[in-house]
């Protein structure tokens, strides 16, 4: 029972979702022919998101049987806890982490090669420092921890 009033909320939350989306698009149309050109943009996109989102919610719910659901949610939650899944989302991180680190820095080098404003250079900059220290902090924090 505790099943069909969620998926009956579920639906509802995702057809308000729904409308809002179009209520923005809408909102968007009406924007963009009074000059707003930001916050036409703004509209399309969220509204865009929402609708689409809400949408592929209802027919998600409604093509799928509560077992379903049920069943789907229950191995979601094991391969989410699951060590070895959790061990290869950490090295994918860190992979991640270490060629991002890479892009960045021929990003700036790049940047400063092309002769790009000081300030872009300096925002860059500012991104790897930031980085770098978060890894610093993380790292003490989770040494720390366990």
């Amino acid at each position: 029972m505790k099943m069909i009033e969620k998926m009956g909320s579920g639906r509802a939350v995702s057809a308000a979702l729904s409308a809002a989306g179009i209520l923005l698009l809408i909102a968007g149309i009406v924007a963009s022919h009074d000059g707003h050109e930001a916050i036409a943009g703004s509209c399309f996109g969220l509204g865009a998101a929402a609708t689409g989102l809400g949408i592929g919610r209802i027919l998600l719910t409604s093509f799928r049987s509560e077992e379903e659901i049920e069943g789907a949610e229950r191995r979601k939650k094991i391969e989410v806890e699951d060590e070895r899944n959790v061990g290869i989302r950490n090295r994918a991180g860190s992979a991640v982490n270490r060629i991002t680190t890479y892009v960045l820095c021929i990003l700036i080098i790049g940047s400063a090669l092309l002769g790009a404003d000081l300030a872009v250079i300096l925002v860059l900059i500012a991104l790897l420092v930031v980085r770098f220290i978060l890894l610093v902090a993380y790292h003490d924090y989770y040494a720390r921890t366990t």
